[in-house]
């Protein structure tokens, strides 16, 4: 993605400076990270547009992506940005290293 559209993305309310296709994908991404569940509506308009596998797997993966930030945060996984901890294991999860 490039810069612009990240920062049409990382707005408050909804995306609307993308494609059509690509607001309707936001759209959809923030109501299952908001409402827990899809619109009878935004549903309804993703399967005007894509086919049903392709419906399934995006709220297939805005899914995953909301409970693997969910788990991580919860077990206080460090960030990426903190490599040492990664390697070494942060509290209360520790890695263990091979050597």
């Amino acid at each position: 993605m490039t810069e612009d559209e990240i920062a049409k993305i990382a707005t408050d309310g909804e995306v609307t400076g993308l494609g059509p296709d690509a607001n309707l994908v936001c759209r959809a991404a923030e109501e299952i990270t908001r409402d827990i569940s899809i619109s009878d509506e935004t549903l309804k308009r993703l399967l005007e547009r894509f086919d049903l596998d392709t419906v399934s797997e995006l709220i297939m993966f805005v899914s995953w992506f909301n409970m693997l930030v969910r788990y991580v945060e919860s077990m206080r996984v460090p960030s990426e940005e903190n490599l040492e901890e990664i390697i070494i294991g942060a509290f209360p999860v520790k890695l263990k290293t091979t050597k």
